[in-house]
């Protein structure tokens, strides 16, 4: 088994969990070492960062221990290089890459130097980066791309910056869910979720009152990326009726949130909102549990209103009554996990479930 060192993205309990989630899927060896709100270390067999990067939405780099011995297998003899440092001493692991950089006898300029983290754009410009991580140094191996995610984003032929989720975060809720062939959006809007997910090689299924939004940006998909294997399906229809569908493997969905507000509501607004979001989520819950075979990722919100006070929905008794319970890929983080900024206009939570046996 070899040491990884996981860079993570805003959200770290979130990135753990889907680094858990997506070893058990794969069913990668796996041990977690160490973690904090920067870096996961894991002990692992049978792993291949370049294409975990690929598939996992919450890390922005992957590094390998420093092979002392070579540490640049390029051609170049001039090269550029930076450090990150995470609760490392800079000063010694300076020294130590500068002997080893002279040991190899490269002429090496130095990038980000004031830098202690540094992004993936910067990151994926240099022949060189160094992790140093308390007292061991990792190279980066795999950096993720940003600049292929904004490009999906914005050349997709429909898209509302207002109604869609992130392609990191569809990522990550897909890892959360480990399918294994197939995942059903019942709340697929825009198709950012099944796009990641035929992309990752799944069946991707999708049912929407709007349809034809996310049927435009999956034919557009294809045409993409034509040696993409994972085949798909969008459905017009109302999540709370699911006669027309036998079975599901997993659900990954963010479900309608309640209406687009500029500001906030009032706690009387937000109040009425919170009612007709549990029966939506209720009547859904209650279908799927006739249908899904796995687990159900899905998002719940909790409104901010005018008065500063959060009014949160009652899932705990939907899935009560529904016959789900909230599971977590790893034991020492919770579920829900919470995902916004303070400037976000709700408070999103994660739920990653299974059905009561």
């Amino acid at each position: 088994m070899t040491h990884y060192l996981f860079i993570l993205g805003r959200n770290p309990n979130l990135s753990i969990l889907e680094i858990v989630a997506y070893c058990r899927r794969k069913k990668i060896n796996y041990n977690v070492l160490d973690h904090n709100e920067d870096i996961a270390l894991l002990n692992l067999q049978g792993f291949d960062e370049h294409q975990a990067i690929k598939d996992l939405g919450g890390t922005l780099k992957i590094g390998r221990p420093l092979d002392e011995k070579m540490i640049y297998r390029g051609t170049k003899n001039k090269i550029v290089y930076a450090i990150n440092y995470y609760k490392a001493d800079p000063s010694q692991v300076d020294r130590k890459i500068k002997t080893l950089l002279n040991k190899e006898e490269l002429k090496a300029t130095r990038r980000h130097g004031k830098s202690r983290n540094i992004m993936p754009s910067q990151a994926r410009t240099l022949d060189l980066e160094f992790l140093a991580y308390r007292d061991k140094i990792f190279m980066t191996t795999a950096v993720s791309n940003p600049k292929e995610y904004k490009q999906r984003d914005a050349n997709r032929p429909a898209y509302d910056p207002l109604k869609v989720i992130s392609i990191r975060l569809a990522k990550i809720l897909i890892n959360l869910a480990e399918p294994q062939q197939e995942i059903f959006d019942l709340f697929c809007g825009y198709g950012t979720i099944l796009q990641e997910a035929l992309l990752m090689g799944f069946i991707a299924m999708g049912l929407d009152k709007e349809s034809q939004y996310a049927k435009k940006n999956m034919e557009w998909l294809e045409k993409q990326y034509p040696k993409v294997k994972g085949k798909w399906q969008v459905f017009q229809g109302d999540a709370t009726d699911l006669r027309q569908f036998k079975t599901f493997e997993t659900v990954v969905t963010e479900p309608y949130l309640g209406p687009f507000y500029r500001g906030y509501p009032s706690k009387q607004e937000a109040e009425k909102i919170a009612k007709e979001l549990e029966s939506l989520y209720k009547r859904t819950l209650i279908e799927l549990a006739k249908k899904v075979t796995g687990k159900i990722v899905i998002i719940i919100p909790e409104l901010k209103t005018r008065e500063k006070e959060n009014i949160k929905i009652e899932f705990s008794t939907i899935l009560k009554r529904a016959g789900f319970y909230p599971v977590s890929p790893y034991q020492k983080i919770k579920i829900p996990i919470a995902y916004f900024d303070k400037k976000d206009k709700i408070n999103r939570y994660i739920y990653v479930l299974e059905k009561r046996k």
